[in-house]
């Protein structure tokens, strides 16, 4: 009777996931994407585009003359922060929800429907937003200010906690790449790009590795976008 149950369950889920069908669709044939050059969840959002192959319209935002907070853009994003997506009057500040929604529409795996695997995703995107990319930032604060020891420490512990989900398949939240693994990384990426030591993190240097090769144009758009990152970073910092 058990089996039987099980058995049954089985065949219901495959039947609602193949009712479910593709993704719906972009609203627009080309959502416009605001991005600014050395910002790393841009940077983000680029890999992405190119990993699930949207054709977006690429709208960059000048930081440095405030276009962020012109009255138009603010429509778009009242958080005035880049990037945003706008597709056909949808509109998205967030780059993980922007992310989440491009895998969406487009049915991609990098984000199945599976309420289970769709839980671990998110799980590592809340870690990253929540825990990873907060400690990156308190070592390596855009406004110039020193890190202390333990800002230092937070980082390496938040590291440790990566490097001990990588031990449970090799990758973020699945045995294959998704969403999650383009939000982290950008933010580890950026770590070692900076030169914090990750020698001991053995499993983040293997998924590295990995991720660069599995991102299509990676040498063209991720090192470049945290050079861009760097010299803000460079010009800003205590000499």
């Amino acid at each position: 009777m058990y089996r039987s149950a099980q058995k049954l369950w089985a065949v219901i889920f495959l039947i609602s996931q193949t009712l479910a069908g593709p993704g719906c669709g972009f609203r627009s044939e080309h959502p416009d994407i605001y991005y600014t050059p050395g910002s790393p969840p841009s940077g983000m959002i680029l890999m992405a585009l190119k990993v699930m192959n949207v054709d977006a319209n690429l709208k960059r935002v000048d930081l440095a003359n405030q276009e962020q907070l012109r009255p138009e853009y603010l429509k778009i994003n009242p958080q005035h922060t880049v990037p945003a997506m706008d597709d056909n009057g949808f509109a998205i500040g967030e780059s993980r929800a922007i992310l989440a929604y491009m895998a969406s529409m487009t049915h991609s795996p990098l984000y199945p429907p599976c309420p289970f695997k769709k839980g671990k995703i998110d799980e590592m995107l809340f870690f990253d937003v929540g825990r990873l990319y907060p400690s990156f930032q308190r070592v390596y604060d855009i406004r110039g200010k020193s890190p202390s020891d333990q800002d230092k420490k937070l980082l390496s512990d938040s590291l440790g906690m990566f490097e001990e989900f990588l031990s449970r398949n090799g990758m973020a939240a699945s045995e294959s790449m998704t969403i999650a693994d383009l939000s982290i990384l950008t933010t580890v990426s950026l770590t070692e790009f900076l030169g914090f030591n990750l020698s001991n993190y053995t499993r983040i240097n293997e998924w590295l590795t990995k991720m660069k090769a599995a991102v299509p144009d990676y040498e063209s758009i991720n090192p470049p976008n945290m050079q861009a990152w760097k010299a803000v970073y460079d010009a800003r910092r205590p000499k």
